[in-house]
């Protein structure tokens, strides 16, 4: 009854947000470096994931937003604390398959590829695991091309071709690729079963 008071006093575009996003935003905003460039995280990497029912593709965005909240943790402990709010964090709007996904992909963006709870991928449907683990790695990327800043990561793209990833980077820009962007792009590349390929135009 609270709840439902408190809800009927919200403006019409209070109500008509994504509980779940509203709150990943905020989250996201308070904890990360970078202020929010969720959203661009996620449009940058949308090419890579094109087949993406809705429902997906809003966890895609909520994890995006999420994406540098364990940054401040020691480097060890950054996939274990990422999973732990990801699983335990006052969220609206997903359930327990929504929180593993949420998990699993901060997990492998924060560099945690072994160690997920198996109890909590038992939450997963077959199949996501590949896919949530690519997200994050294709997150892991972008922060690390863009250092964080979103005019840079506009400056760049990134494209699936038959067996192959693709990141095209503006010739002015070539510094951008450093060794460890190529290894992120090969590990994105291994995570999708397809060849790396940087393109400099």
């Amino acid at each position: 009854m609270r709840e439902g008071l408190l809800y009927r006093d919200l403006d019409p575009l209070t109500r008509a947000e994504d509980p779940l996003l509203a709150a990943a935003l905020e989250v996201g905003d308070r904890l990360g470096r970078f202020g929010d460039h969720g959203t661009a995280l996620d449009m940058w990497m949308d090419p890579l994931f094109p087949d993406e029912p809705g429902d997906l593709q809003r966890l895609r965005l909520a994890t995006c937003l999420l994406g540098d909240i364990a940054w401040n943790a020691h480097p060890d402990f950054r996939a274990e604390r990422a999973v732990d709010m990801a699983l335990h964090g006052n969220w609206v709007g997903i359930n327990s398959h929504g929180r593993a996904v949420l998990g699993r992909a901060l997990c492998s963006a924060f560099g945690g590829d072994s160690g997920f709870s198996s109890e909590v991928a038992a939450l997963l449907k077959p199949g996501e695991v590949e896919r949530l683990v690519a997200w994050g790695k294709a997150l892991r990327l972008a922060q690390r091309l863009s250092g964080g800043t979103e005019a840079l990561l506009r400056k760049t793209s990134i494209a699936l071709k038959p067996g192959k990833v693709i990141l095209s980077v503006p010739e002015k820009y070539r510094a951008l690729y450093s060794e460890a962007v190529e290894r992120r792009l090969l590990q994105l590349a291994r995570a999708m079963e397809r060849r790396p390929e940087v393109v400099f135009s």
